[in-house]
């Protein structure tokens, strides 16, 4: 059931893709531009072109922010969409059950969003003139990174299930996502360094910073262990409240109203 289900959405996916390429193709174009806008901004506002490290950073957390916002969008519009389309009970009364549908949802979208971030990053180091590695010892930060997003997207959906209006917040939160994947949160010292393990992404990020830009595949084992605990932490969490926000909606009977 799990299978025939991951394979139905993964040609769902890829029917949507080929019937509106316009809608992929101006999103791709969209995240390159804002990018180059963040880049010429802050080099015109610091007088001089941002290079070196700098420029890797913000290469590196960019390339990651675009990949940690497919799922929680895909998941929080998703039950928004399907709420005003009247199909919510459908898959709430799925033998696969929602929690699960979501997930699958968000790994058939990660094949896709992997393969944009890939493009989008050719085409800044491209314009940048910024070559970084890519490895694909990546693949495994870019995970973590994932599954706290889908923890993060089961957050969200919790607001939807019981609110059914996220979108302005969903708006609102994707500034401080960006903010959380810039900060170097893993060059903490001392017990801030155990607390930024608590960060969303924050341990991924670091771990991804040493792959992409100093090419370090030696990287802190509390790093690895924390980008680890990380994706579980969220995930479980998410879980959690969404199944709690579910009970609750069930019990004012507000699940398909919109």
């Amino acid at each position: 059931m799990i299978i025939t289900t991951f394979i139905a959405e993964f040609k769902k996916e890829w029917i949507d893709m080929k019937r509106y390429p316009i809608e992929w193709i101006s999103s791709l174009i969209l995240l390159i531009v804002i990018f180059y806008g963040i880049f010429l901004g802050a080099s015109y506002i610091s007088g001089k072109m941002i290079q070196g490290e700098n420029l890797s950073y913000t290469i590196v957390s960019y390339a990651q922010y675009t990949l940690l916002m497919g799922p929680i969008y895909l998941m929080g519009l998703g039950i928004v969409r399907e709420a005003q389309h009247g199909t919510l009970e459908q898959l709430f009364l799925s033998p696969v059950g929602i929690s699960s549908i979501l997930i699958i949802r968000s790994v058939v979208t990660f094949f896709y969003q992997i393969f944009m971030m890939l493009v989008i990053l050719e085409v800044i180091m491209l314009l940048t003139g910024k070559h970084l590695n890519m490895s694909f010892a990546i693949i495994i930060p870019l995970i973590t990174t994932y599954l706290t997003s889908i923890g993060i997207g089961f957050l969200i959906t919790s607001i939807a299930v019981v609110s059914k209006r996220v979108s302005q917040f969903l708006d609102l939160l994707q500034f401080v996502f960006l903010f959380l994947v810039m900060i170097p949160f893993t060059d903490f010292k001392g017990p801030f360094q155990w607390i930024a393990i608590l960060v969303p992404y924050a341990p991924s990020s670091g771990w991804l910073r040493d792959l992409m830009i100093h090419n370090q595949l030696g990287t802190p084992l509390i790093v690895i262990v924390g980008s680890v605990l990380n994706g579980i932490i969220w995930l479980t969490l998410g879980l959690v409240i969404f199944k709690k926000c579910v009970t609750v909606a069930k019990r004012r009977a507000t699940l398909s109203h919109y």
